[in-house]
């Protein structure tokens, strides 16, 4: 699978046909093109109306943000 699109197609075609499916694994596209693959999924997976993400950019800065806070609160501990 390409991305969210196809796989929320596949799931909705299959469950057309009345097959019980309630998933698509998006492992190695999502691998190898995260953005790409991932970047619609607040869409497709849980029903927003818009995605929370407009840019890689932003995702970097939260995830810098939230990682900062973690390591200064000193709740994260490095593995020996």
């Amino acid at each position: 699978m390409e991305g969210a699109d196809e796989a929320a197609a596949i799931v909705a075609h299959r469950a057309a046909g009345g097959a019980r499916m309630e998933g698509a694994m998006l492992g190695r596209a999502a691998w190898k093109r995260p953005w790409d693959v991932l970047s619609d999924a607040d869409r497709h997976v849980f029903g927003a109306a818009s995605n929370p993400a407009v840019s890689r950019r932003q995702v970097r800065r939260k995830k810098c943000k939230a990682t900062s806070a973690i390591l200064y609160a000193g709740t994260w501990e490095h593995p020996q």
